[in-house]
């Protein structure tokens, strides 16, 4: 069950800006910019964040698209 303020269908927020006819530009990122953080209780118990930037996850994503699944540059996945 969804609890409002805090979960979101994305179906429902993707209709809903589709209707509104407004777009939403792509901008311009950079390697060192912050990607997502991610969280952990560590060994002391306390949430620890590390942040990840655009350049470490592309670096991450890069090899492991050749090294786990053995796409090479030019190939579709999916």
């Amino acid at each position: 069950e969804l609890i409002p303020g805090r979960d979101h269908d994305w179906e429902t927020l993707r209709a809903t800006a589709l209707k509104s006819g407004r777009v939403a530009e792509c901008v311009q990122v950079a390697a060192t910019d912050p990607l997502y953080i991610l969280y952990t209780s560590g060994t002391t118990g306390k949430p620890k964040g590390v942040v990840r930037d655009n350049g470490g996850h592309m670096v991450a994503l890069k090899w492991t698209m050749k090294n786990l699944y053995g796409v090479d540059p030019g190939e579709v996945y999916w």
